[in-house]
């Protein structure tokens, strides 16, 4: 063979091998593929059947994504959810999801014996369990559906991850199984679209739809996670969080357009007494990583410690069940109308003034146009920084796990609050209205009860050991 022939030949490999690459890497979509346009474009917002169309497309072109239907909306939508991980991973997710119901529920870790005759005690178990187990993240886009940019960016998450090569990626898809909802109200996707798209270029562009985007509770869907009452919340607490159990759950939303470009955890003091101290370790740490990292690559208007609190638990079930709530708020535009913010136009919220960098803001952004690419760029750079700290500290974030599980069964001490019983009695039957309070010491039976309040003719007592 000669030499030009054997030129001829390497080349031809050459190409043909780089065809075949080019072939691998377009077998993933983008999202531009579906939508026609690329999320966080100006103007330009998807529709629920666009979203789904993508994630399952996604799911058929790769395999590191399983995308699925787990129930229906209020009015009658398909309510999804992805699991996104390396292919190993979502071969074995019932070894996975096993492993993380036990170190959930510690009471279910049994001490094991060995062979040589010695007993492995439960602790220890644990401990060999956070070694093979992974960090399970749970990211929640799109409760409230004017903040369009999180379920905008559900969909570029999901690309990268199912098609970037890189070691960063791999480790984060090694080392956690990534729960991933590109909408909580997908109702709202479509009544916010359909206002947007019928009020572009008029004086209404950018306004909020003149319905509420939830059919029965509006913004306050994200105000139901103890009470349960809407079909959505339902189902992501009956078919992702008690099934998963995740460590970290990300709730991607927007705030006003004129204070921090970004918000992230710690939250404000003080913080609901009954949250455990190592989920307030654990949004600290978290949330002060992520805000470091994007300031060291260039993001600006970032607080923490300010603006919100972890008081309530209707919108933070994850505080109860172990597993840390990152919120993030990003900034808003007009939907996907972008907006100039001048420098004038800025002002602070409680603990922060946005014109003056602090221990808690900075640096500080100085105004200008702000659109909903530099609203999704927030979200997915915010999204990985989180990613990234889960796969490195994978044992840690499932040791902390089983930590707080094993101080929530412990067996009660003398004195401590053990469950409530409502007794009925004559002496109040008159009352309604609000609860009165007081706090001595009534005997029934054998065990003590303290009497903490009334509410319609009823003692609420508190059963003491």
């Amino acid at each position: 063979m000669n030499i030009k022939s054997s030129l001829r030949n390497s080349v031809s490999l050459c190409l043909c091998g780089a065809f075949l690459f080019l072939t691998a890497v377009a077998q993933i979509p983008a999202p531009k593929d579906v939508l026609g346009f690329t999320p966080g474009d100006d103007r330009k917002l998807a529709s629920w059947a666009q979203i789904v169309d993508y994630f399952k497309k996604l799911d058929a072109a790769s395999d590191r994504v399983k995308f699925e239907e787990i129930g229906k909306t209020t009015m009658g939508a398909p309510f999804v959810y992805a699991t996104i991980s390396s292919p190993e991973n979502l071969k074995n997710l019932e070894k996975y999801k096993q492993i993380n119901a036990q170190l959930a529920d510690p009471r279910t870790i049994k001490k094991i014996r060995l062979r040589n005759g010695r007993e492995m005690a439960p602790d220890l178990v644990a401990q060999m369990l956070a070694g093979q187990g992974k960090t399970i993240v749970l990211i929640t886009c799109g409760v409230h559906s004017t903040e369009v940019g999180s379920t905008l960016s559900s969909m570029l998450i999901a690309q990268r991850l199912a098609g970037a090569n890189d070691a960063e990626t791999k480790k984060i898809l090694d080392n956690t199984i990534i729960l991933l909802v590109p909408s909580l109200n997908p109702d709202g996707v479509d009544i916010v679209k359909n206002w947007y798209d019928k009020t572009l270029g008029t004086k209404f562009e950018g306004t909020e739809p003149p319905e509420l985007y939830h059919k029965y509770v509006g913004h306050d869907n994200n105000r139901d996670w103890y009470a349960f009452t809407q079909v959505e919340t339902q189902l992501t607490v009956d078919k992702i969080h008690n099934v998963w159990h995740p460590q970290i759950v990300h709730d991607i939303h927007q705030q006003g357009a004129f204070g921090s470009r970004l918000f992230l955890p710690p939250y404000m003091q003080p913080v609901e007494p009954n949250v455990p101290k190592q989920i307030v370790e654990g949004y600290t740490e978290l949330g002060n990583y992520m805000a470091e990292s994007m300031r060291m690559i260039g993001y600006q208007g970032i607080t923490t410690n300010s603006t919100y609190d972890a008081w309530t638990p209707a919108r933070a079930y994850s505080h109860y069940h172990g597993g840390v709530r990152i919120l993030s708020e990003t900034a808003s535009a007009r939907l996907a109308t972008p907006i100039t913010v001048t420098f004038d136009q800025l002002r602070g919220s409680e603990g922060f003034d946005a014109k003056k960098e602090s221990a808690n803001f900075g640096p500080v952004w100085k105004g200008g146009e702000w659109n909903l690419r530099k609203i999704t760029d927030h979200m997915t750079t915010a999204a990985k920084a989180l990613l990234i700290h889960a796969a490195n500290n994978r044992e840690k974030w499932l040791t902390r796990f089983y930590e707080i599980g094993k101080e929530a069964v412990r067996p009660r001490k003398n004195g401590e609050l053990l469950g409530f019983i409502l007794v009925k009695t004559r002496q109040l039957s008159f009352l309604r209205g609000p609860c009165k309070i007081w706090l001595d010491i009534a005997l029934q039976g054998e065990r003590p009860r303290r009497k903490i309040g009334s509410y319609n003719g009823r003692h609420i007592q508190q059963e003491l050991r």
